[in-house]
């Protein structure tokens, strides 16, 4: 399962505006991760982990579509793809247009393999 899963996240994390990709389950536990070296990219996740976990909770309480945290540097779109994962996407903010229609992409994807 976990080979299909990086199959399918594979493409879009090697995007050169795409700094990483990552799969959580509702409570936190990460299933998936691809992150490009970049030591702003390892602190900001450090630092927002705790607002991460709180996101992951809100996304499920409030039945939000999705959901951003932006810093300086990056910003990291969290997206449901069933009522137990979210799907993690970290990039530089400047792509965001281009990569809108990828992560629904990859969404729709996940969906059809996961269900």
């Amino acid at each position: 399962m976990r080979s299909k899963i990086a199959g399918i996240l594979e493409p879009i994390a090697e995007d050169e505006a795409i700094a990483g990709v990552v799969l959580y389950r509702i409570d936190g536990t990460l299933i998936y991760s691809k992150l490009k070296r970049d030591p702003k990219l390892v602190l900001a996740l450090h630092n927002l982990e705790e607002q991460i976990k709180s996101m992951l909770y809100y996304i499920f309480t409030r039945n939000l579509k999705d959901s951003v945290i932006e810093t300086a540097d990056f910003r990291f779109d969290l997206r449901p793809i069933s009522k137990t994962l979210v799907l993690g996407i970290i990039y530089y903010p400047s792509h965001y247009h281009k990569l809108d229609v990828d992560i629904k992409t990859i969404i729709n994807n996940l969906r059809s393999y996961l269900f």
